[in-house]
């Protein structure tokens, strides 16, 4: 069982704001693009502005609400720009039912979104049931296939290069009399190994192909 979302947008293509469903986190809305979601009660919110400018435009009324003044000039210009990044937002609640596209419209000019979305229910022939409900298989099939390929620990890779090089440094200052001597004179050496001993199986790991879920 299965229903679907298609997302269109008049006017400007390259900008329809953003959506989330049912709570989750917003993404952008492009232009005739269908996703799959479970049939039954969906709760819809537009924005005008991404997580990002929501969550600095949150901070920002925070702050403004919670500091003394500026002056009216610089108090006024806080404002705006937390309002700014703010933005605005529409929410609709609809049930979806199996085998029904739910298809969301946004108009907007440059930047900006004009007027509120709509929406309308819409019932699937059999032949378009089937052609989505195979398409998204062969996604799911796709991003379990890219989930199981090996890859390479970016991560390990950079650390086990920072911690080899320090250990390589410190080893080749001692040699080169850079290194003051020490009470134990072993001390740098541990140092120098230590990194070394840490750095290299980190680096060799990271580059080895592995299956990272």
């Amino acid at each position: 069982m299965a229903a679907y979302i298609s997302t269109y947008i008049y006017g400007n293509e390259s900008f329809g704001g953003y959506f989330s469903v049912d709570g989750g986190s917003s993404v952008e809305v492009q232009d005739d693009v269908t996703y799959q979601i479970d049939p039954g009660p969906h709760h819809i919110e537009f924005f005008s502005t991404s997580n990002a400018q929501r969550n600095a435009g949150k901070l920002q009324a925070a702050i403004y609400r919670n500091t003394s003044s500026n002056g009216a000039l610089f108090d006024e210009l806080e404002r705006r720009e937390a309002m700014k990044n703010l933005g605005s937002h529409w929410t609709i609640d609809v049930f979806v039912e199996d085998e029904q596209m739910l298809v969301l419209n946004v108009r907007s000019n440059g930047n900006t979104i004009v007027g509120s979305p709509t929406y309308s229910v819409e019932d699937l022939t059999e032949e378009q049931s089937e052609a989505l409900a195979e398409f998204f298989e062969e996604l799911e099939k796709e991003i379990i296939a890219e989930r199981n390929r090996p890859k390479r620990s970016k991560k390990k890779i950079v650390w086990g290069t920072i911690l080899s090089f320090i250990g390589a440094m410190i080893a080749l200052s001692i040699i080169s009399g850079e290194v003051e001597a020490t009470d134990p004179w072993w001390i740098p050496w541990v140092a120098a190994g230590i990194f070394l001993v840490i750095g290299l199986p980190l680096f060799i790991d990271g580059i080895r192909k592995k299956v990272r879920g």
